[in-house]
Parts: C-alpha cells; structure tokens; sequence
C-alpha cells in the first residue's frame, strides 16, 4: 500500500477540530503564563497606556478576522472529493456549484418559459404559506382554506360576528363558520396581507452567483455594472482610511525599551497578543466556512427550483403564453362557445305571411260551408 503524501494528509485533516484543539492548548499556555507571573490588578492604572495596548490588540483582532476569513473561504470553496469515475462527490459548495451548472444547461431550451412558471406557483405557493400560517394557529383546515381563497379583509368584522356565506366563481354557495377567539388574530394577520412570500426575481434562479433582487434579467448588466463601480470605489475607500488609522496609531504609539528575560509584562502582552491574533484567525475562518455553507445552501435551492419549473413544463401545468397570448386565447374560447350555444338554440318556425292569408281564408270558407250545409237540413 503506497504512503501517502504530506499533501493528501494535510487534506483529510479536519481543520475545525484541528483550530480547536490549538485553541485549547494555547489557552493552557495563557493560563500557565498568567498564573507563573502572578496577573493582578493594577492599581496605578495607566489610560494612556491601556489605549496604546488596545490598538495594538484591535489591530491584530482585525487582522485576524479577516485573514481567517478569507482562507476558510477559499478552503470551503476549493474543497472537492471526487469519487473513483471523477465524479463530484463531496466537497459541499463545488458538489452544489456542478450541480446546478450541469441542470441549469439541460433545461437551456425551455428557460423562456420560466418566468411564465414564476408567475404561476407565487399565488399557489403564497395560497399554501397562508393555509399553513392559519392551520399552525389552531385555525380548522378546511375552515382555513375556505378563508384564504374566499375572504377579504372587508369580512373580518362579519366573520367575528358570525357565519357568512359566499360563492365561489362558479356559483357554488361556500359556508363559513364565525371565528373563535383565538382565531381572530391570525385570520387577521393572512387577510390583511402581512402573510406574505418574501420573492427574489427571475434572474436570482438563473444565475449560480446572482444575488436575490427584484429586477429583470434584462436589467442585470446595469446592476453588474454598479456593483462593480461600487466596489471599486469602496475598496478604495478603505484603504484610504485604513492607511490614516495605521498611521495615526503608529503616530500615536512610542517604541520603549527592548523587553528584558525577566519582563514578566512584556512577555503577558506578546502571549496576550498572540492569542488575540489565533483566536481572530479561527472567528474569521469559522465565520467564511459558514458563510460559503450558505452560499451552497442558496445555490443548491436554485436547482431545487428550476428542478419545479422542469418538472412543471413537462406535466404542462401552466400555460406557455404571455399575457396578450392569452387573453386572445380566452375571447376566442368565449366566442366559440356562443356560437355553439347558437346552434343549439331551438327557433320556433314562423309562417310566412302569404301562407298565413291563405290557410285563415280557407279556414273561413270551411266554416262558411259548414254552416251552409246544416241551414239546408
């Protein structure tokens, strides 16, 4: 069996654990030192001191953070296990990231199609929300999904005040119950409209990396542009000041003598910030691992998503028109279905005027002989 190299070792480390047993180790050190010097407090405190003391440690804290951040970043990011046919198999964000880029492709063809999706699932989705709000407060479920397709906020005050009756679209007589005490408030809060779906736009979906926003897919290569021109500018900005505040502490901040073997101080501030610099680094690291975490998360909903929309288009559950589309589709289904209510009308038949002269004359000279025929006898 070959030996595994210093690299793939480093790899199957588990770098969390690993932060955290050198954090433990680090604060025995610290207690050690603190405990051999015999750490008390000062009562001939000095503020100027103290402040150059807390620069020094909120520099090294700052420095830390985002040190740390920035390698549990690209570690999460760059991580990938793959299996024996090359697969993507682990490694979360770039399992996600293929995930998506591989679905996202298939479905190339039919993407003209999703906003028409969109359009569709939000009142259904929005429908579901606000039944589950209503169910999980105690609220009947058939009772609260009557409310959520028939009622408005105008019918708060009658359903307090009990049952109401409506008719649904197609003249069907719906019945509802007055509203119990407890029922009240959520029913309040779905038709007053503060159960709501919080969206993100077409483009969010279609895009591994595009941040949740209202705007259209047309509309991105101006917010790519600003956002852009926004950091820049920021990215400038910070270190401008960046630059002036490391300048006014060195400013500020004196050089004294070079520490002494026996400067018990001197050697608690070089433990006090090199711990400050470790633990900076591991809050910095465990704050970008988990922010890539979400990240996958978010890219990995986005599948899950267009997956919906694939699945949608298949079945033909929505309809493939816009909005012109289809309400011409709709007034030509209407008028097609009055002419065959047309042909299905009976029309009585009606004599025409000459027919009607002659039968009524010779009607009456039927009767005329009638009479004739009985004065004789």
């Amino acid at each position: 069996m070959a030996k595994k190299s210093i690299m793939d070792r480093i790899k199957t480390v588990n770098f969390k654990r690993f932060a955290r047993g050198f954090a433990i180790v680090w604060m025995i050190i610290f207690i050690i030192v603190m405990t051999i010097t015999n750490v008390g407090i000062d009562k001939s405190f000095d503020w100027i001191k103290w402040l150059g003391n807390a620069m020094i440690l909120f520099g090294i804290t700052v420095f830390g953070l985002l040190m740390g951040e920035s390698i549990g970043v690209d570690m999460q990011k760059e991580k990938i296990v793959r299996d024996d046919n090359g697969k993507i198999v682990g490694g979360l964000f770039q399992k996600n990231l293929f995930d998506y880029n591989v679905f996202r492709e298939a479905i190339d063809p039919i993407i003209i199609y999703f906003h028409l999706f969109y359009d569709w699932i939000i009142p259904q989705r929005l429908e579901s929300k606000q039944v589950n709000f209503l169910i999980m407060n105690d609220v009947n479920p058939k009772k609260a999904k009557k409310i959520v397709l028939y009622c408005t906020d105008a019918d708060l005050f009658n359903l307090k005040n009990g049952a109401i009756k409506k008719v649904d679209e197609y003249g069907k007589e719906i019945y509802i119950d007055k509203l119990s005490a407890h029922e009240y408030e959520p029913v309040e809060e779905v038709l007053t409209g503060h159960v709501k779906l919080e969206l993100s736009g077409t483009a969010y979906y279609l895009q591994a990396f595009a941040e949740s926003s209202q705007r259209d897919i047309l509309e991105q290569g101006e917010v790519y542009k600003r956002a852009r021109k926004y950091n820049k500018t920021s990215s400038r900005a910070v270190r401008l000041v960046s630059g002036a505040v490391i300048s006014l502490a060195l400013g500020i901040l004196t050089v004294n003598d070079f520490m002494r073997g026996n400067d018990a101080q001197a050697w608690m501030n070089l433990v006090t910030r090199i711990t400050n610099l470790f633990t900076g680094l591991f809050s910095g690291w465990l704050s970008g691992a988990v922010d890539v975490k979400l990240e996958a998360n978010a890219i990995e909903n986005k599948t899950d998503v267009l997956k919906l929309f694939k699945s949608a288009y298949e079945k033909h559950l929505f309809e493939l028109y816009d909005e012109d589309a289809l309400a011409k589709k709709n007034y030509e289904r209407q008028e097609q279905e009055k002419k065959e209510a047309e042909k299905n009308v009976i029309i009585p038949e009606v004599m025409e005027e000459k027919n009607l002269i002659e039968h009524v004359t010779e009607t009456k000279m039927e009767n005329n002989e009638t009479s004739t025929a009985l004065m004789l006898k």
